[in-house]
């Protein structure tokens, strides 16, 4: 009967994704040892991984990916070249914190990581169910953000929004008959009942059936008392390992392939081989790890095949042609010398053999030099070679050959020599300058490869504000300050975007933007009013004309109106202003900058942009355009970045995002 049952339950499992909720809780016994670990360094695998190196007591790696797993990994991927903006975050708010605690939340696909750094406390939420999500919170649960952002009739997981929990499942490991009972009168088979109401997933509840000798597909409403109080001693069973936490962790193999990790063995696989492991963690990691590094290894494998070995090969061709190029420019210099060196001893050759050739034949004369070599002629025994149809002999002199043609003087002759010297010099020239471009190109396939096998770019997405349709920066106090780009910008900020306790600040230069000072009723200090006003100025037709100083001023929104005194006009973004006005004399000054938290170019007064951009470089009036200089600043930023914000520089200063913020007219980067 019992193998009828194991016959009808065991079916050909596809290749285990992710961990069950079984899994996780067997986990969380083997990394109780972090709390109180320190956290050393963050790195993020876009799109869904990252990896924590913590001391406790000993460095180790732990891995996250949302929506499958979380184990030490004894196999880290290399580290990526150039950070994620995520990988930024969390390095700002928990790198160097410690894990005060590390905790599955109820019997949930979710885990739970305290951590403390200096006076705050932060939780990073790993959820590890469907496609997962990593949710970095403060104290109180306010999101401050999440890897993916998400927005159900449920759920909303964003920035700024308290994080909530999915709703709970009942818990198997505190049920009951009764609730049992009730969970199972249902039209659904038995074993869907139990991997979907209680969050064991399908594996476990197959071995909950299995175990109670109860047919999986069998209706829930069907059950006697007798077969749900079977189920419940199954549960039991199953559970008495993750209770106790004594594991006996298993990988199981199906020809030689890896389906499943699990923290003991299950009924439903006792006929397949398994590799033991001395803990769920090496288990574990052997299962997802080994899977990955060898998909990525082979993947690096091929790229250095297809790449970098084809410009290797290159690189060795043109090392040899350079050697090559080299011996030659040396030899024929030489020679060309060696002439002048024994200039006397080659004319009397070179004179001898053309007296020679006045009288007698090359055969004659090949003769000749034959027989009077063998009497020890000392001239004679320096010709090597003859050739009749060039005209021409070989000659051997401090172990070098010189052809000496008899129709050419030895200056010519020497000549020659350096003539195919400088050609070799120059062939030489060309090819170190290929070998240096072929250097480079093997350095930048090397990159790509790790950037494509290790950290694949994202695009870079975040939520406009509202008020970055205007000019716009953010005080060195915190305020947002914004201006008009036209004159219907100006009518539309007073219009609608100016409340009583904002103040207004204008210019009497021509084309000076309207500027509001959004205060939200906080007093606003001295180094905005100056800032504010400095923004009018620089934004005005001041910086167009080359001045460098402009008269400003600030009112309440009280005093400004659209209503002109009788009988005059007010074009469209003109205001009438009323009382008394607070003037400042202030020089014009912009800085472009990025800010890598908020993931933006920013740009306005020097000190506010010093305060706020983690990279910036300030403009004086010059005579550069709008779209070089744009190019000239995203350039600049890139190179003064450190290697790790590089590519989130590069990312985010985007031209077109860079010239939104350059006043008019012509500019020059002030870099010292």
């Amino acid at each position: 009967m019992i193998t009828l049952i194991y016959v009808n339950f065991f079916i050909p499992y596809a290749m285990k994704e992710s961990m069950s909720n079984i899994d996780i809780k067997a986990i969380m016994f083997e990394l109780e040892f972090l709390s109180g670990g320190k956290i050393e360094k963050i790195y993020h695998y876009p799109p869904d991984e990252i990896r924590i190196r913590i001391y406790a007591g000993t460095k180790v790696d732990l891995v996250i990916e949302a929506g499958k797993r979380i184990h030490l990994t004894k196999y880290p991927r290399i580290s990526p070249r150039f950070p994620s903006s995520f990988a930024m975050l969390l390095r700002k708010y928990i790198q160097n914190g410690r894990i005060e605690n590390i905790k599955q939340y109820d019997f949930d696909r979710i885990v739970d990581i305290e951590i403390s750094r200096k006076d705050a406390k932060f939780h990073l939420i790993c959820e590890l169910f469907t496609k997962g999500n990593l949710i970095l919170t403060d104290e109180s649960g306010m999101i401050i953000m999440p890897l993916k952002t998400l927005t159900s009739t449920t759920r909303r997981v964003k920035q700024r929004e308290v994080y909530t929990y999915p709703p709970s499942q009942p818990d198997p490991f505190s049920m009951g008959l009764d609730e049992l009972r009730d969970l199972l009168n249902s039209e659904k088979s038995i074993v869907k009942i139990l991997a979907t109401r209680t969050n064991l997933g399908g594996i476990y509840a197959e071995e909950i059936c299995f175990r109670a000798g109860v047919e999986k597909t069998r209706k829930g409403i069907e059950l006697d008392e007798n077969d749900i109080e079977s189920i419940l001693r199954a549960i039991n069973e199953v559970f008495t390992p993750i209770k106790s936490g004594e594991f006996d962790p298993v990988i199981i193999l199906d020809n030689g392939t890896m389906i499943d990790a699990l923290p003991f063995p299950l009924e439903i696989y006792r006929d397949k081989e398994k590799k033991k492991f001395q803990d769920f963690n090496e288990a574990l990691d052997e299962y997802f790890s080994r899977h990955i590094l060898e998909s990525l290894e082979k993947h690096r494998e091929t790229d250095v095949d297809s790449r970098v070995l084809r410009l290797e090969r290159r690189l060795e061709s043109q090392k040899e042609a350079m050697k090559k190029f080299e011996r030659e420019e040396s030899l024929y210099q030489k020679k060309g010398d060696a002439i002048y060196i024994h200039y006397t001893l080659l004319e009397r050759i070179h004179n001898a053999l053309n007296a020679a050739l006045k009288q007698k034949s090359w055969e004659e004369i090949a003769r000749i030099i034959k027989e009077e070599k063998s009497t020890g002629n000392e001239i004679l025994s320096l010709i090597k070679d003859i050739d009749p149809k060039q005209s021409s002999v070989t000659v051997v002199i401090d172990g070098m050959e010189f052809i000496l043609n008899l129709k050419k003087t030895l200056h010519q002759i020497a000549d020659q020599y350096y003539k195919l010297s400088k050609r070799a010099r120059k062939k030489k020239e060309g090819v170190i300058q290929a070998i240096k471009n072929t250097e480079k190109e093997i350095e930048k396939a090397k990159e790509r490869i790790v950037e494509e096998v290790s950290v694949p770019t994202i695009k870079i997405r975040r939520k406009v504000s509202w008020y970055e349709k205007y000019r716009w920066f953010k005080s060195s106090e915190g305020f947002i300050v914004i201006g008009g780009r036209n004159a219907s910008m100006n009518e539309e900020i007073v219009t609608k975007r100016m409340e009583k306790h904002d103040l207004f600040f204008h210019t009497q230069y021509p084309g000076g933007p309207v500027v509001v000072v959004k205060t939200e009723g906080k007093e606003v200090g001295d180094k905005t009013i100056f800032e504010a006003a400095q923004f009018a100025v620089s934004y005005s037709s001041l910086w167009k004309g080359g001045v460098y100083e402009g008269e400003c001023y600030y009112v309440s929104p009280q005093q400004v109106s659209k209503s002109p005194k009788s009988g005059e006009y007010l074009p469209k973004g003109s205001f009438y202003i009323t009382g008394k006005r607070n003037y400042l004399s202030v020089p014009v000054g912009v800085a472009v900058g990025v800010n890598l938290e908020e993931q933006r170019v920013i740009g306005g007064p020097p000190s506010a942009i010093e305060k706020h951009a983690d990279y910036l470089v300030k403009l004086t009036i010059g005579s550069t355009g709008h779209n070089e200089l744009s190019r000239a600043i995203s350039r600049y930023l890139y190179s003064i970045a450190k290697d790790e914000d590089k590519i989130a520089v590069n990312s985010i200063c985007k031209f077109d995002s860079i010239a939104k913020f350059l006043p008019p007219g012509k500019s020059d980067m002030v870099v010292k």
